[in-house]
């Protein structure tokens, strides 16, 4: 998420998306990691990309978002109302050796979030499991207990959780720990789609939308 030269602050290191200037680019993300600003290092598809049309086709399905809407409703013990017209944002990405996305809120992202992290395994180990030793957990913080959950990619799993309360509030604090290169000499790769639905009742600020959509995939 930057353009390769670290100028102390987000704002003057914006979102690039390009194959140039890699190593340049994954050193200053880890600069921007160290002095405590938001960075990451992945690789993402192109929006056009026909794997990312059906993933959004999937997950704006009537099917899809009667079934999301009722287990959002029943966790938050609320009345869930979907957007089903256009997700607010959707990533296709892999973490490759050294990948990360340092901690944050996606308080600006959408109402609710929905991670599937996958993983890709040489065929003798199909059904093997991603190591510990592997990095790349999905890790949450806890108001009262610091880092109190991390989940590791995983077959067929997927997890929901609200990032904005419609009141001006934000959700958990979770980052994706680095990819440890022991994934690689193991034959295994790691994957995720991540994307957030918004809630029709919450109404995002004019100003909150503006930096949403400098960070969108679109």
């Amino acid at each position: 998420n930057n353009n390769g030269v670290f100028n102390g602050g987000f704002t003057n290191n914006p979102k690039v998306r390009t194959l140039a200037n890699i190593v340049a680019r994954n050193e200053t993300a880890q600069k921007m990691k160290k002095a405590n600003l938001f960075s990451y290092s992945k690789w993402e598809l192109h929006h056009e990309h026909p794997l990312v049309k059906e993933m959004e086709q999937v997950f704006l399905s009537k099917e899809m978002i009667e079934k999301v809407q009722n287990i959002l409703s029943e966790t938050t013990k609320g009345d869930v109302e979907l957007d089903s017209q256009e997700l607010s944002d959707l990533f296709v990405t892999l973490y490759s050796t050294g990948d990360f996305l340092s901690m944050h809120n996606d308080g600006i992202s959408g109402t609710f979030a929905f991670v599937i992290s996958l993983m890709d395994a040489p065929k003798a180990l199909i059904t093997d499991h991603w190591k510990d030793h592997f990095g790349g957990g999905l890790r949450f913080q806890c108001q009262t207990q610091g880092w109190c959950e991390e989940l590791k990619p995983s077959f067929n799993t997927a997890i929901l959780f609200q990032t904005r309360d419609g009141h001006g509030g934000s959700g958990p604090m979770h980052e994706v720990l680095p990819v440890s290169y022991h994934a690689d000499i193991e034959g295994f790769r790691r994957f995720g789609v991540t994307g957030w639905y918004m809630d029709r009742k919450d109404i995002m600020p004019d100003d909150v939308r503006a930096e949403r959509d400098q960070m969108r995939a679109k």
